[in-house]
């Protein structure tokens, strides 16, 4: 065995089963988790004027967090890979690109808040014109009480990157339940007499909690590391090139979700939150998926990549598992968004339909439920592919493909929503997914065979 293969003792190239099932099987627990908070705030408050404060204060905090830690994931999962296979000399680079990447990914975030706390009374009209002039203004409080939770949150997902390259996918996967956890604890204490305010706490210690947790993890792996500046710097240079394509990408396809819940907010009262109840049950779907194969492809699409003394015989081999995955993960999300469908009103009456949450509310959410999930088996084949992207570092598909999405899901959106309501932004969104997977499949072929025949 070499020296470095004991990390990595879990997550074999060759046997991908045990860690699918462990982190599938956590993440069902912590989507469970996040769905009782969501049925929890429906029965509370309903399609109200709070909660709607609280998604549209949380959206721009939670995107930037997000295009900020997926970005790091994307970026240093390959040269992390390489350096973590061996002990010596190349653990000790290690430690210092980590060092060099908590510094870097500090002053990002601090940057990233210090905009948005100052930007927030210029963009809550935007993002909530449908808002009264008293509710958008308790809008641009929230937001910028919850610019906080970037910071922590950012820091949570280059550390669980960290974790899972490590080989540490049981904690990695299970972090982001403090989040959830913490949100129904508030809503227990408060019931209905919670509020914004609470739903701004709760958010806020979620975020700080999960943070905490992940940076212990990583610190008993020994690769906690204080910022620190290296001379020797060719990983981190190769990462930032990289990072600066995932995060572009990442900032355009954000803005899906921004424009989708602003067109929400200009449909009327109540069209924020249908959106965003609409979405639950894909999104549970997806993001347990996501998670179970998410932490688990990317290293092992760049094992694959750097696995051959000769890049033909690796691009060749990472395409042939690209295309064995692609056929069963296709097959395997149609039949869940098939099921997802043909079961749409029974799960939101079951789940949904308490308290404040009425009977016109499960017609209105039903038809947004149905029209997410037909995005479901495109989305997973496009995580596969896009991980491919990463592995070669063709990270720059990715970016024009995030600005080709935007274009095609506003013309959509203007399209379905004047027929069909919020229903038709769900519905763009679903063939979005589908373009997306298509364009995105074709560039890595074609960036796969111009590097064979380079070879």
């Amino acid at each position: 065995m070499a020296a470095g293969d004991g990390l990595f003792a879990r997550v074999r190239a060759h046997s991908l089963t045990r860690p699918v099932l462990l982190v599938g099987t956590v993440s069902v627990l912590v989507k469970g988790t996040s769905a009782a908070k969501d049925i929890a705030l429906a029965g509370i408050f309903g399609r109200g004027d709070e909660l709607e404060v609280f998604l549209i204060a949380l959206l721009l905090p939670a995107t930037l967090a997000s295009i900020i830690a997926d970005a790091f994931a994307l970026a240093i999962t390959t040269p992390l890979t390489r350096l973590l296979r061996t002990d010596g000399e190349q653990r000790r680079e290690a430690r210092a690109f980590l060092g060099a990447m908590t510094s870097f990914a500090i002053g990002v975030l601090l940057v990233v808040s210090l905009v948005l706390w100052v930007a927030a009374p210029l963009l809550v009209p935007v993002l909530a014109s449908g808002f009264s002039p008293a509710t958008q203004s308790l809008t641009i409080w929230a937001m910028r009480l919850l610019v906080l939770t970037i910071g922590v949150t950012g820091l949570a997902g280059l550390w669980t990157a960290i974790l899972a390259v490590s080989g540490r996918l049981g904690m990695a996967s299970a972090a982001p339940v403090a989040g959830p956890i913490v949100m129904l604890i508030f809503l227990f204490i408060y019931q209905t007499d919670a509020t914004t305010t609470n739903l701004v706490q709760a958010a806020i210690v979620g975020a700080s909690v999960q943070a905490v947790v992940t940076a212990w993890a990583v610190w008993r792996a020994g690769l906690l590391n204080w910022p620190r500046l290296v001379r020797k710097a060719d990983d981190l240079r190769q990462v930032l090139s990289q990072y600066g394509y995932v995060v572009s990408a990442s900032s355009v396809m954000a803005l899906t979700v921004i424009v989708d819940m602003s067109m929400a907010a200009m449909l009327g009262p109540g069209n924020v939150a249908a959106l965003s109840f609409g979405g639950k049950a894909t999104a549970f779907v997806l993001s347990t998926a996501i998670a179970a194969l998410g932490i688990i492809i990317l290293p092992h699409f760049a094992r694959v990549v750097s696995s051959s003394e000769t890049r033909e015989v690796s691009m060749a081999s990472l395409l042939r598992q690209v295309r064995w995955s692609l056929l069963r993960i296709f097959a395997l999300g149609s039949l869940a968004a098939v099921l997802l469908i043909v079961a749409a009103k029974p799960l939101i009456v079951l789940l949904l339909e308490r308290g404040n949450f009425t009977g016109g509310d499960t017609v209105i959410v039903v038809s947004v439920h149905q029209m997410f999930a037909l995005q479901i088996p495109f989305l997973l084949m496009n995580l596969i592919i896009t991980r491919a992207l990463s592995a070669v570092h063709a990270n720059q598909v990715l970016a024009v493909a995030a600005v080709l999405n935007v274009i095609v899901n506003v013309i959509l959106n203007f399209v379905f929503s004047r027929y069909m309501g919020v229903s038709g932004l769900a519905l763009s969104t679903s063939c979005v997914a589908a373009l997306s997977c298509g364009f995105c499949y074709l560039s890595l072929r074609n960036f796969v065979n111009r590097e064979v025949d380079v070879s």
